[in-house]
């Protein structure tokens, strides 16, 4: 990583100085002032590492009883490309040695301070950062090939000696440092301030238990994602072979100012163990944000190809209330700027669709979608750069089951999220009641989907229903089919009107494009009756063209042809549709039964219509008759129906 080229070029710059910091205290004591050479010092460390740096303020030395060396006021330029000022400022460093063990070639730092670091880090618009400027800048110097001289005796004997130097730290402390990071690109600003580590050697020269502390502020263009945050941290630092090994515990809080009142105090803690060479693993993860409580692990591979691993457990989600705040974001609400929309479509950009993969499982409690409860959600993830799957997806709802897989293509935007599954024994009146729907129908439902979904393009596939010992409230069909029959018979109807009607199955098949529902195949079946029914409901319009049609079923099982329906007709806007009786069907029943002469004087005795003298059988008659058999049909028939749906 050219980060971790910049840290070890540091690193050998500190390295660097640790060797100055031995031989000029002891020749500066006794025959010369540092103060006086700090051009050349500083000329001199450029020409080894490539890096500008400067020191503005005094070099204090010791020697006796004790090597020490102080340095003020050190500065690294920020190159041009990045603007003006510095990139690394420190205000004061010093080292201690024991004088001693120096000349035992014993190279105990018995402590070192760096107080006042601060580091300015920059990405520019073109993705350039100065971390890696100066990263090229080190491996330049280090790349460059060495002067050959004929040393060869002389480099054995000093082989020999290095191999006898013994180098050890045994304390350091870093005090009011701060790192600002401004990402150019992303319109963000990341600001560490009042970090605090101290540490000092453990059990082996390896080894170094630290503790300290961070103040972290985040801004962003987005103010939803901008925080303050607080914590401290304790463990153990070892360097091994491979690598820098770590074993912390860290706790944060993080105040978000621009969250609603319930989600904007956050707490974070974690076990970490790190192999800065291999991966990080973060255990016994605790979050708390308002009502939300997570809890469980994740490792990030150093490697980039590598998945990221979890495996999290959630108490509960209330989808609603998060996008409530999300979709009230004063970014998103500000019109008159661009990055209030720009920012949403770049987030589907090739370079965050080739982030690191990830793979792991996700369980919650109870999620609050739409009103919808669900509960035992389990799921597992897998996200690459070019696809998002949920697999396995499960919850239980309303005494039934959910069990789906979900899949979205992330190389392409205007791809849907596609969804395959199964809905099982789910209590449909409970729903509908979270759903704020009003209850008017009960029964056990099972529900087959392949569907997908698209901001733009709505709902398309196909769903399968089927309930099962339902009920219609508001209606009594059974009732309404005798009275239908009854009119047209002129008999009495001795029937009661139950307003309840219970049906032993229903089954439909639905098909969707583009948001516009389809179906043909509606059949509902009692002990009274057969319902069947066809029509289209346009999801985007909001509105519904329906026809249905019960046929009273018989106990002898024979056929009744001369049997007359209830047929109506379901029209309008969905939030509160015309409902009327299908005329065209009765009108059709009525014309098969009987002559027209014979139909006209049967209706007038019916309806008890006005005799329009000789000219019962002319046009102008049969239309005033059969006017007057639509009110009538509507007066008895759509009276009732219309209860369904108020």
């Amino acid at each position: 990583m050219s980060i971790s080229r910049f840290f070890r070029a540091l690193f050998s710059l500190f390295l660097l100085l640790l060797g100055l910091a031995i031989v000029v205290p002891i020749a500066a004591y006794f025959f010369f002032d540092p103060n006086h050479f700090k051009s050349e010092i500083t000329s001199f460390i450029s020409n080894k590492t490539g890096l500008p740096l400067e020191i503005h303020g005094k070099i204090k030395v010791q020697a006796f009883p004790w090597v020490g060396l102080n340095v003020h006021q050190v500065d690294l330029v920020q190159p041009s490309q990045f603007g003006q000022g510095k990139m690394i400022e420190v205000n004061e460093m010093g080292l201690k040695m024991s004088l001693e063990d120096l000349l035992h070639k014993k190279f105990n730092i018995e402590s070192l301070v760096v107080d006042g670091l601060t580091i300015y880090a920059i990405k520019n618009k073109d993705g350039s950062t100065n971390w890696e400027y100066y990263s090229k800048q080190v491996k330049s110097k280090q790349d460059k090939p060495a002067e050959s001289h004929n040393t060869t005796a002389v480099k054995t004997k000093a082989d020999t000696q290095t191999k006898q130097l013994h180098f050890a730290l045994l304390q350091f402390t870093l005090k009011n440092a701060k790192i600002s990071y401004e990402d150019r690109q992303a319109g963000q600003t990341l600001l560490l301030e009042k970090f605090d580590l101290q540490g000092k050697q453990g059990a082996s020269p390896s080894q170094f238990p630290i503790e300290g502390a961070i103040h972290l502020q985040v801004k962003d263009k987005d103010p939803l994602l901008s925080f303050k945050s607080q914590g401290k941290f304790e463990g153990l630092v070892q360097q091994a072979t491979q690598g820098l090994l770590a074993d912390l515990k860290v706790d944060f809080s993080l105040d978000m100012p621009n969250n609603p009142e319930k989600f904007r105090q956050t707490t974070v803690s974690s076990k970490i163990k790190a192999d800065f060479s291999k991966s990080i693993t973060f255990n016994d993860v605790l979050i708390k944000s308002g009502p939300i409580d997570l809890n469980g692990r994740f490792t990030v591979p150093m490697d980039k190809q590598q998945a990221i691993t979890f495996k999290l457990n959630i108490n509960q989600v209330d989808l609603q209330a998060l996008q409530g705040f999300a979709a009230t974001s004063p970014a998103q609400a500000t019109t008159n700027t661009a990055p209030t929309i720009v920012p949403v479509k770049e987030v589907k950009t090739t370079k965050q669709q080739s982030s690191q993969p990830l793979v792991g499982e996700v369980a919650i409690g109870k999620v609050l979608a739409q009103g919808i409860v669900l509960e035992n959600v389990n799921t597992k993830i897998k996200k690459d750069a070019s696809m998002l799957h949920l697999r396995d997806l499960t919850a239980n709802l309303y005494q039934g089951k959910l069990q789906t897989n979900v899949t979205k293509n992330l190389q392409n935007p205007q791809a849907p999220v596609a969804l395959q599954g199964k809905l099982s024994h789910i209590q449909l009146a409970p729903l509908l009641k979270d759903l704020k729907q009003q209850t008017r129908i009960s029964g056990v439902s099972n529900v087959d989907f392949n569907v997908t979904h698209h901001e733009n393009a709505g709902l398309n596939g196909t769903l399968k229903l089927q309930m099962n010992d339902g009920v219609i409230e508001g209606i009594d069909v059974k009732y309404y089919l005798n009275l239908a029959q009854s009119l047209l018979k002129k008999v009495d109807n001795k029937e009661t009107d139950n307003k309840r009607t219970p049906f032993g199955s229903l089954q439909a098949t639905l098909l969707f494009n583009n948001n516009v529902m389809d179906n043909n195949d509606l059949i509902v079946t009692s002990n009274d009756f057969t319902a069947k029914g066809e029509g289209s409901i346009n999801l985007n319009s909001q509105t519904i063209a329906y026809k249905i049609q019960a046929l009273k079923t018989y106990q002898d099982g024979k056929e009744h042809k001369n049997a007359y329906p209830l047929a109506i007709r379901i029209k309008g806007s969905l939030s509160s549709p015309k409902v009327e009786p299908d005329y065209d069907v009765y009108l059709k029943k009525l014309m098969q039964q009987e002559m027209k002469g014979e139909l006209n004087k049967q209706i007038g005795k019916l309806l008890g219509a006005p005799k329009e003298g000789e000219a019962a059988g002319s046009q102008e008659s049969s239309q005033n008759l059969e006017d007057a058999a639509k009110k009538k049909l509507e007066d008895k028939i759509e009276k009732g129906l219309k209860k369904l749906f108020r």
